[in-house]
Parts: C-alpha cells; sequence; structure tokens
C-alpha cells in the first residue's frame, strides 16, 4: 500500500507513527508495534508514579540497580569534576 511513495515520504511516515500518533514505538532496537514497546512501558510507569524496571530487574519489576542518596551522587560528582 506504500507504493508510489518516495523512501523518504515512508521514512517521514514512520517517524510520525512513533513520535505524534504512538501508533510505533521502539523496543530493543526494533520498531514494534506501541502496545510492545518501551515508550508504553515508561509512560505507564510514570503515570504510576513507579520508577521503570531496568534489565536485569526481579520478578517484582524492582530496579537491579539501587538508588543512589545524595551523599553518593555528591561523592561520585566530585570524581569526575577532579
Amino acid at each position: 500500500f506504500l507504493e508510489g511513495f518516495s523512501l523518504g515520504q515512508v521514512c517521514h511516515f514512520v517517524q510520525l507513527a512513533i513520535s505524534k500518533r504512538k501508533v510505533l514505538g521502539y523496543s530493543d532496537g526494533s520498531v514494534v508495534p506501541y502496545a510492545f514497546s518501551q515508550s508504553m512501558v515508561k509512560e505507564q510507569c510514570a503515570n504510576c508514579q513507579k520508577p521503570c524496571a531496568a534489565p536485569g530487574a526481579g520478578e517484582d519489576g524492582a530496579a537491579a540497580m539501587p538508588f543512589a542518596t545524595w551523599e553518593i551522587a555528591r561523592k561520585c560528582l566530585h570524581e569526575i569534576l577532579e
């Protein structure tokens, strides 16, 4: 059904489907239906005000890495700036 459209037009359609219409999204670097995309997962987590599960997270969705305290963040920032 895309016959007659240029490659640039098809790319534009896909970009609009991803960025504006939420018909398509990305998952593991591939374009997938929005319902299976990381964008949908992130949006649902944001709506629930919960962190998104990181790769390797437990069954309960808890993040695999702990949250940093302000003390740890300051220490790491200081090390970076030295």
